[in-house]
């Protein structure tokens, strides 16, 4: 059974990889308006907001990366295909043939 649970863990830590900053950006969204909800109804439990928050902080980001999104729903976040992240700065630009024609 050892030899099962690798493969599952590493394909479990691979996902929350590849969904890494779709979690970051969106789990205080999610897990603050649980918090919210918790104290107007009156629940203050420490180990129940800490086992709920962390828990609605990775399942609902990882739905919402899950789901398919409009194309232009990217270029609104300002991540469209003209920002090219991987050839940003200086360096980059001195190093395209392209440009320096």
């Amino acid at each position: 059974e050892a030899a099962g649970i690798a493969p599952r863990l590493a394909g479990g830590l691979a996902l929350l990889g590849r969904a890494s900053v779709t979690i970051y950006l969106m789990h205080t969204i999610f897990s603050g308006g649980l918090r919210v909800a918790l104290m107007r109804l009156g629940i203050e439990s420490v180990p129940v907001h800490l086992l709920l928050g962390v828990g609605i902080g990775l399942a609902a980001p990882l739905f919402v990366h899950a789901r398919p999104v409009p194309a232009a729903v990217p270029r609104l976040l300002g991540l469209g295909p003209k920002i090219a992240l991987h050839a940003a700065g200086p360096r980059a630009a001195a190093a395209s043939p392209a440009q320096s024609q």
